[in-house]
């Protein structure tokens, strides 16, 4: 299964050169210290869940948006 976050997930290691290795299971999820929403902009989503590399990359959380450019008209 390859790696789809949610649009609004943030992680530090988009803004810095490091990069956001897969983690120790051999999944395609990268491993990383912290993430956030780039909507609440704290560790929680505008479900009230926490933020991660592997719940925010679940299409079937209630505040997930594909990074896909035909599913991004939903939002609007």
């Amino acid at each position: 299964m390859s790696f789809e976050p949610c649009r609004y997930l943030r992680y530090k290691e988009l803004f810095t050169q490091e990069a956001a290795a897969p983690d120790e299971k051999g999944d395609s999820i990268p491993g990383v210290a912290h993430a956030w929403c780039n909507l609440t902009l704290k560790e929680v989503g505008r479900d009230d869940c926490p933020v991660s590399m592997r719940a925010c990359a679940r299409p079937g959380r209630i505040c997930y948006r594909s990074l896909r450019p035909s599913q991004i008209s939903e939002d609007l």
